[in-house]
């Protein structure tokens, strides 16, 4: 499965998943790397008068306390963004998500028997991150999940085997 996380993002979904970002204690936006998150915010107080708009505030991070501001609502977002993103890079370039990823098997490569329930990994609508559930492959190809047929599934995996009678 393609990375969530990237340093030079190419199209709009990539864009929006890695608009903020963290680089030495401090967050940014991709969209202006030469100016810390807290500054940019702060000039976009002072164009828009805020009246929460102290120097005391952005030093302290009190941006995120002013709860009338929409500025203060997006730069929340902004922080937690970007601190998700960190997370999210550390797991991606971790040995354990290349072990998450290994048992998944592309349609391109390989279909798995018709009628034996696996699970499939698909796209969502609108460019959403793919879902995972279960379904059958279906003669003609066509893939059945819970009440729903598709015709492009890009992986799937043999279901894990249940748990043991004493494990539940």
């Amino acid at each position: 499965m393609a990375r969530l996380t990237t340093d030079s993002p190419y199209s709009n979904q990539e864009l929006l998943m890695n608009l903020a970002y963290a680089k030495d204690d401090e967050a940014y936006l991709r969209l202006r790397p030469d100016e810390k998150l807290c500054d940019y915010v702060a000039d976009c107080c002072v164009d828009h008068h805020c009246a929460c708009m102290t120097p005391e505030l952005v030093m302290e991070d009190g941006l995120m306390d002013c709860t009338p501001c929409p500025i203060s609502l997006l730069y929340s977002l902004a922080i937690q963004a970007a601190e998700l993103r960190t997370v999210l890079k550390l797991f991606e370039d971790s040995e354990e998500a290349g072990k998450l990823y290994a048992d998944w098997i592309s349609t391109a490569d390989r279909m798995p028997p018709v009628a034996e329930p696996v699970l499939i990994a698909r796209r969502a609508e609108y460019g959403r991150p793919l879902i995972v559930e279960q379904g059958i492959l279906l003669p003609g190809g066509v893939w059945k999940t819970f009440g729903h047929k598709f015709k492009n599934i890009p992986f799937w995996m043999p279901l894990p085997a249940p748990p043991e009678e004493g494990e539940v």
